[in-house]
């Protein structure tokens, strides 16, 4: 689920369009899986206040000690998550 929310954050901030169309890239990376984007923010609509990031931390932190991690730098926004195991039987 949290893939899917990470992917439409990514949409709804984030201008697309023809010309300046999103690559939104998944992958793991040992421990985490990865999203990340170019930043094209939309020229118009309110400033994030990071509500859907904080509601993904938060659920994370019932099954892990382990946190997201929230990286906005040089024009790429990244966002880190803990790969969660079953617990042993």
């Amino acid at each position: 689920m949290a893939l899917q929310l990470l992917v439409e954050n990514a949409v709804k901030h984030n201008e697309i369009s023809e010309a300046r169309p999103l690559t939104i890239s998944i992958r793991r990376n040992r421990e985490h899986i990865e999203v990340e984007n170019p930043i094209q923010l939309k020229p118009v609509g309110g400033n994030s206040n990071k509500t859907g990031l904080k509601n993904i931390g938060q659920q994370f932190s019932f099954f892990t000690d382990k946190p997201i991690e929230i990286n906005d730098l040089n024009g790429r926004f990244l966002v880190r998550v803990p790969i969660l195991k079953s617990a042993e039987k």
